[in-house]
């Protein structure tokens, strides 16, 4: 179960909503980090040879804290998408299918990048050159 500390340092990241989820990605894997979950979240399952039980049930337990952070960092709204997942894992992985490569998201970023460069008085083929560049970062 999350502690009110746990839920003092996810408090302090913006919520994941539908169009921020680079920057929240990032934040959550600080604190997952910080609170050594992070490795965990880079297997889907522990190797069960030469595992003593006491082992797997340590990486239960933070898999399930591991879920619980993600969880709490999310808007209501987003919740579901993680609601039935049973790992720490599992969400991470959820989220990123459903975000990493998410549409709005790199849309909203595109027409930003190109907004700014809409603004400044460029020769059409900087800022063709520049549209592509972002682009080619995404």
């Amino acid at each position: 179960m999350a502690s009110d500390k746990d839920e003092n340092q996810v408090s302090r990241v913006a919520k994941l909503n539908r169009t921020n989820y680079h920057e929240w990605e990032d934040d959550i894997k600080m604190i997952l980090i910080i609170k050594g979950f992070w490795r965990t979240l880079q297997c889907e399952k522990p190797p069960r040879d030469n595992l003593e039980a006491l082992q797997y049930w340590y990486w239960s337990e933070i898999q399930e804290q591991s879920l619980a952070v993600i969880h709490l960092s999310c808007e209501r709204d987003q919740q579901h998408l993680i609601s039935e997942c049973k790992t720490g894992y599992e969400a991470w992985e959820t989220l990123a299918d459903t975000y990493a490569s998410n549409d709005i998201a790199n849309v909203m970023r595109i027409e930003e990048l190109f907004g700014r460069a809409n603004n400044k008085q460029w020769c059409s083929r900087t800022r063709d050159s520049s549209l592509i560049l972002a682009l080619a970062a995404i």
